[in-house]
């Protein structure tokens, strides 16, 4: 919440990331309840996780889907769906490392015209002290 939003469930083939989770916010280990569900807005995750959903997945789901997206996987949108990427710096988004990583946003067709451009990505407001920045090499 900390965040600006509430983590309603958790999906994840990781049972060591389930324990952990599940001891710090056992209320994110049910299914959520109808009204949680419908509130939802936005789905995080891996792309790998992402990828391995089913056809009836992608048919149902109607919000966007934020997702890491290691350089390894290969990023086909499912049907009916677009993607857009996003590469970050850390050490611009507030870390200390040189590491750049790739954010991606999958929308359906039907609202892809809201994120259609780089500058949809809002500017964030935390970068780093000039003086630690890419310190850490994160290779």
């Amino acid at each position: 919440q900390a965040l600006g939003f509430t983590v309603v469930s958790v999906d994840t083939p990781s049972s060591d990331y389930i324990t952990a989770v599940g001891r710090m916010f056992p209320q994110v280990l049910s299914p959520p309840s109808a009204a949680a569900a419908a509130s939802i807005c936005v789905v995080f995750g891996d792309w790998s996780f992402f990828q391995h959903k089913s056809v009836d997945y992608w048919m149902a789901a109607t919000v966007p889907h934020v997702c890491y997206v290691d350089k390894a996987c290969e990023f086909v949108a499912p049907e009916g769906w677009m993607w857009f990427k996003h590469e970050f710096r850390h050490a611009h988004v507030g870390g200390i490392t040189d590491g750049v990583f790739t954010l991606s946003i999958l929308v359906r067709h039907e609202h892809a015209s809201h994120y259609d451009s780089p500058s949809a990505v809002p500017s964030l407001p935390t970068q780093a002290p000039s003086a630690l920045c890419n310190v850490l090499n994160s290779t």
